[in-house]
């Protein structure tokens, strides 16, 4: 009988329960072999093999101001939203935070596959001991699009040729990325297009912080809109990956909803890459849902880890009590 991995999804309240539903909806889609199920409280990750962090319409409570625009400390989050009628949901996204948080760390130590998308990226990120930054408000209406066409607004990334994420991309649906290690020198960066709706981002430079960068977006907040593999280009972290887990992602961008729609909208700036290289919007849904699929198979290589390491332990339970007997047979 096949292996029949599971992966939970933490809840969130947004649209009373309506985004929940959504991402189920579409982790089942990229996972049809895995079971998906919600995780509504930290305890809950003990049962699962992967664990996926959505994003949500609110800002991380311990965002710091951008470092190109500090009076802008929040470009475009809700910090404090209301119900329709006035009521006040701050505790219930503090609530959110602090629940998703630990159930991120108690992944983290089980070295359970995490893919933590958008806001669960920031909150992978203060996981792994990054900083969360508000983008400088240009920097921001370029990657912010509306939450309600969470499609219709892109712009490019690069993918480190060398990296975590590119292997991911670089492998076939239903195979382990990682079962070989990461393609190490000279392979060539990967383009691609992404939807883009966020307005803060993760930093890790200057801290002791095992992370890989895996793709960069422009960062536009000089109103130049370049690619990020300009020589003169500021970048915004659109991805990156734990060095010290297997299988430990946070993706800037959208793959769940990308990788059903092609990113046809109009770009968030007028770049020489969109307009000469078309097929890097073109191939950008493959690879959105490549990603997604990535984690059911990083989720089935976590089951079957533990279940060899539950019979190792169980035969070495055996073979010492086994011999305890032998020993206390010898003694009579």
């Amino acid at each position: 009988m096949p292996l029949k991995p599971t992966i939970g999804v933490t809840y969130r309240d947004d649209g009373r329960g309506k985004a929940h539903q959504s991402d189920l909806a579409l982790v089942r889609q990229a996972n049809p072999t895995a079971t998906v199920v919600s995780v509504r409280r930290p305890t809950d990750v003990k049962h699962l093999d992967a664990l996926f962090v959505p994003g949500g319409p609110h800002d991380h409570p311990d965002a710091v101001a951008s470092h190109n625009d500090p009076v802008n400390t929040h470009a475009r989050g809700r910090g404090a939203p209301r119900r329709p009628g006035g009521a006040d949901r701050t505790a219930e996204v503090n609530a959110r935070h602090t629940m998703e948080s630990t159930s991120i760390n108690s992944a983290l130590d089980r070295n359970m596959p995490v893919l933590a998308v958008c806001g669960g990226s920031w909150r992978l990120a203060s996981c792994l001991g990054g900083q969360v930054r508000a983008l400088s408000e240009q920097s921001a209406h370029l990657h912010a699009g509306s939450m309600q066409a969470v499609t219709q607004h892109r712009h490019d990334v690069t993918v480190g040729g060398d990296t975590k994420l590119a292997q991911i991309l670089r492998s076939p649906k239903g195979s382990d990325p990682f079962a070989k290690p990461p393609t190490k020198g000279a392979a060539a960066d990967i383009p691609m297009s992404v939807n883009s709706v966020h307005w803060e981002s993760s930093h890790f430079a200057g801290q002791a912080t095992p992370v890989q960068i895996t793709a960069k977006g422009p960062d536009g907040s000089d109103g130049e809109w370049r690619a990020p593999t300009h020589p003169g280009a500021d970048t915004v972290v659109e991805a990156y990956a734990s060095t010290n887990h297997h299988y430990v992602h946070g993706i800037q961008w959208h793959p769940e909803y990308a990788m059903n729609h092609q990113l046809d909208g109009t770009p968030s700036g007028l770049t020489e890459l969109d307009a000469t290289q078309p097929e890097i919007v073109e191939g950008s849904q493959e690879k959105s849902g490549r990603i997604m699929s990535s984690l059911g198979d990083a989720a089935l290589t976590s089951k079957a880890a533990r279940i060899i390491q539950r019979n190792f332990r169980n035969r070495k339970t055996k073979q010492i009590i086994a011999q305890k007997a032998a020993t206390r047979r010898g003694n009579r």
